[in-house]
């Protein structure tokens, strides 16, 4: 009878993994940092495993057996530290708070669940790629938390082992393996989106963002305290002429060799973006018109000295480039755009392979 109680109890615990899977996934797709996401799988886990101990098998007197122990030790393997103490340590007072004989032993179980969660994260990463053989080595791992039992009297501690263990111990590798499949899906299933996303928002030719991107960067970017920001406009001078010469293999080699350029001279809080054709833009985050120019002189001269080698020949290429500042917190992006493009325009009128600024133009 005991032994039927404690396999329906395994299996109702079935449905609440999947629904944390599901739960799971969601968390995993939020724009929170990785520790507020660890954080919020650690309380998600949490959940799983009081509501788990809701509906125990009562074993002997305040011994109560339920399948919080494979929660706290998936939710620290999949969730990390931060979600391995939270896990724990609510688990742990939960279980303190319903009391009995068991209530040390069963908490001192949970926190070693919550170790053995770790422990196993490290050695097989699973919390990146969990395989199907570190799951089954990972359910087997965590249910050695069982044998916290033996902080009962001797007796009673060999008897539970006798009498749950050999149920526990395939009850908790087919949790892992449930689970970690369901997560590994979910995570699939994001990261196939994102790599769609990306692919949407990328110029595959040469790597930078594209226009689309562009704006969607746009309407994600918050206002940055007032801060001056710039923007440079940049055309690859000649670049019909590229193409009928050299054909559309050396202006695809054109395109890329600048593109690399820029990425180069990019920090990490600016944006390069392929706008179109053999048009480029770079935004310089609390950067001045003063500052921007310095960049786009070392860019253009970078352009002058590498030369474009394309089926065995070699061809030095020159841009033109316009600059226009603007304050951040008007996040009046395509005007400064509009206004770089029309210092650009006035570059190439000038001769090419120059910088014209946006002020410059205001001041004619």
């Amino acid at each position: 009878m005991f032994e039927t109680e404690l396999i329906v109890a395994f299996v109702q615990a079935a449905g609440t993994m999947a629904l944390t899977a599901l739960a799971f996934g969601i968390i995993i797709r939020t724009a929170f940092s990785p520790v507020q996401k660890s954080m919020i799988i650690g309380v998600l886990f949490s959940f799983a495993a009081i509501f788990a101990m809701l509906t125990p098998v009562e074993f002997a007197p305040g011994i109560i057996i339920d399948g919080r122990g494979i929660m706290v030790g998936l939710g620290a393997a999949f969730g990390g530290i931060p979600a391995a103490i939270i896990v724990s340590m609510s688990t742990g007072a939960a279980r303190l708070y319903i009391g009995g004989n068991g209530a040390i032993a069963g908490t001192v179980g949970i926190l070693l669940a919550a170790a053995l969660g770790l422990i196993w994260m490290k050695m097989s990463a699973c919390n990146k790629r969990p395989k199907f053989q570190h799951l089954l080595f990972g359910g087997a791992f965590i249910s050695l938390q069982f044998f916290a039992v033996y902080l009962l009297p001797i007796e009673l501690a060999n008897k539970l082992v006798m009498s749950v263990y050999p149920i526990l111990l395939p009850a908790y590798i087919t949790s892992a393996v449930v689970l970690g499949t369901l997560i590994e899906r979910e995570r699939k299933l994001i990261e196939s989106a994102r790599k769609l996303e990306a692919a949407a928002n990328t110029d595959a030719l040469t790597g930078l963002m594209n226009r689309r991107g562009l704006e969607i960067s746009i309407a994600s970017t918050q206002q940055n305290s007032g801060k001056v920001d710039s923007v440079v406009v940049f055309d690859l001078d000649h670049f019909k002429s590229v193409n009928d010469k050299y054909g559309h293999e050396g202006g695809d080699q054109a395109l890329v060799s600048f593109a690399t350029i820029l990425k180069l001279n990019a920090r990490e809080t600016d944006v390069a973006v392929r706008i179109g054709g053999e048009e480029f833009a770079l935004f310089l985050r609390d950067t001045t018109a003063k500052q921007a120019a310095t960049i786009t002189k070392r860019i253009l001269q970078s352009v002058r000295t590498t030369p474009i080698h394309s089926n065995g020949r070699s061809f030095p290429v020159t841009v033109s480039a316009g600059v226009s500042q603007f304050w951040a917190k008007d996040t009046a992006y395509w005007q400064a755009i509009r206004e770089a493009d029309q210092a650009l325009y006035q570059a190439k009128n000038n001769g090419r392979d120059q910088m014209v600024q946006a002020t410059d133009l205001v001041a004619a």
